[in-house]
């Protein structure tokens, strides 16, 4: 245990961070312990207190050569508040958040050389991070970097027509296209072996390097989708029967997460996401929720194809300590 005045820090049971995070604030899927044990290889989960008053839980991942870090291909993971009375006294909130900051810094630092993390969604304050750097001058500073997600909020609000009204002229084009020829249709008979197999034609398609790492990350995320709350939409070309695309979504606390999008070269060039778009978010819809996140929307041109479908850019802050 770490303690400075009335804080302390102590390591805890994955039991016990399980408990911390139903009942915690700002939680998302990826910060989620089944969803972390399942894709780092060792987590360790702290939690900060202020006296006897649990206040931050905070994981640290573990990569294949034990190193701190942030597994990939997540957003969120790294602080989150529990939901208790001292949170709503923003005075007490901040020199909560400012005091248990230094002690997790100090603590990650001696212990691990560092770390890496992403502040929750909708936490925008890093002073504590800043006020570290202007108290150690002479150290390694905390890196602090704005990040954006893209997010469609409102679709319980919207019919059919208004989804399709919140795209650009040129996605509705292609929607209306897509509908009139019918070249592609939802499946429901897809195997996992034909979602590995798609994949891996994916990855050679985009000439991604690392296709045994990649496979075995995207093997775990179909482990999750029996665990959690998903919908793996999948669509064929009709003429074929060949896979032509593939969105996986994993729902948490309200917010319907984009995991993976796959298709095929014929789609692409067929140039056919937005009606696949149109397709996900009606169903995003159907099943009670009101928000669509992207995961993303740092690339200027990623991020413009996002905004194309009616998203919103979102900041979040990465915070970061190199040894």
């Amino acid at each position: 245990m770490t303690e400075n005045d009335h804080y302390s820090i102590k390591q805890i049971t994955y039991q016990e961070a399980l408990d911390c995070w139903h009942v915690a604030e700002n939680t998302a899927v990826f910060n989620h312990p089944d969803f972390l044990a399942r894709i780092s290889h060792n987590v360790i989960w702290y939690l900060g207190y202020r006296k006897d008053v649990p206040i931050i839980l905070w994981p640290v991942c573990f990569d294949a050569q034990n190193k701190a870090s942030l597994p990939p291909h997540t957003f969120h993971v790294g602080p989150v508040w529990l939901n208790n009375d001292i949170r709503n006294a923003v005075y007490r909130w901040f020199y909560d958040y400012l005091s248990l900051a230094q002690l997790f810094i100090e603590t990650f630092k001696n212990n691990y050389g560092g770390f890496h993390a992403d502040l929750p969604f909708g936490v925008l304050d890093v002073r504590p991070f800043q006020q570290y750097n202007i108290e150690h001058p002479k150290q390694t500073p905390v890196d602090i970097q704005v990040r954006y997600t893209s997010r469609i909020q409102g679709l319980l609000s919207l019919t059919d027509d208004g989804i399709y009204d919140l795209m650009k002229r040129d996605r509705r084009k292609k929607i209306r296209q897509q509908e009139a020829r019918a070249l592609f249709a939802a499946a429901s008979d897809w195997s996992e072996d034909e979602l590995l197999t798609f994949y891996a034609e994916f990855l050679t398609m985009k000439q991604m390097p690392g296709m045994e790492h990649r496979l075995a990350y995207f093997k775990n995320i179909l482990e999750l989708t029996k665990q959690f709350e998903s919908d793996i939409l999948f669509f064929r070309e009709t003429a074929t029967s060949q896979a032509g695309a593939c969105y996986i979504i994993l729902y948490s606390r309200g917010v319907a997460n984009g995991i993976y999008a796959l298709f095929s070269d014929s789609f692409r060039r067929g140039a056919y996401s937005p009606w696949v778009m149109f397709q996900l978010l009606k169903a995003v819809r159907n099943k009670g929720y009101d928000i669509f996140d992207f995961n993303g929307g740092n690339h200027a041109n990623l991020a413009h194809d996002k905004h194309s479908y009616g998203a919103i850019a979102f900041p979040y802050f990465r915070v970061s300590l190199k040894a």
